[in-house]
């Protein structure tokens, strides 16, 4: 019979979390992670397997409470697309200092891992396809109109990228 975890795991993915989108993947030590969930060491690697498992959940986790709200935002019917794109960048916090592990880590890990590569990929083209949506009653040209998602993305990166500058 298993012994019951004495830690919660939904708490200790949450702080994992916020240790990755402060500190990045590579600076995010095993003891500074263990540290902050509260959790020894084969606990850690008991419930999530290893350092990078445990940061591809805690990006996943940051996904689903993060970037989908917004993809929900832009994608959802009522109001015009662009009014949609105005509520998602008014929702974008200009005082986070971490910006977005999302696009941290596509500035970071991203650069040296495949598989990371991949997941934040498919993640930024799911956002693009959401500013696409939103554009679908404006603008019926699909060139045109998947041109100006791509730069709203690239608005989005840039913009939670410089929040990590402001002091």
């Amino acid at each position: 019979m298993a012994r019951p975890y004495s830690f919660d795991p939904k708490a200790a993915l949450e702080a994992a979390m916020h240790v990755f989108w402060q500190e990045g993947y590579d600076l995010a030590s095993l003891s500074r992670l263990q540290d902050a969930m509260g959790i020894q060491r084969g606990s850690l690697y008991q419930e999530f397997g290893s350092k990078k498992k445990l940061f591809l959940k805690a990006l996943n986790h940051y996904v689903v409470h993060f970037v989908d709200p917004g993809i929900e935002l832009l994608t959802q019917s009522g109001g015009s697309g662009r009014d949609r794109i105005k509520r998602f960048f008014d929702m974008v916090p200009t005082d986070e200092s971490r910006g977005c592990l999302l696009c941290n880590s596509a500035a970071g890990v991203a650069g040296t891992d495949d598989e990371v590569r991949q997941i934040i990929s498919m993640q930024l083209g799911r956002l693009r396809k959401a500013f696409d949506n939103a554009l679908v009653e404006e603008c019926e040209d699909q060139n045109k109109r998947r041109s100006e998602a791509e730069r709203l993305t690239q608005l989005y990166i840039g913009k939670r990228v410089e929040a990590r500058t402001i002091l």
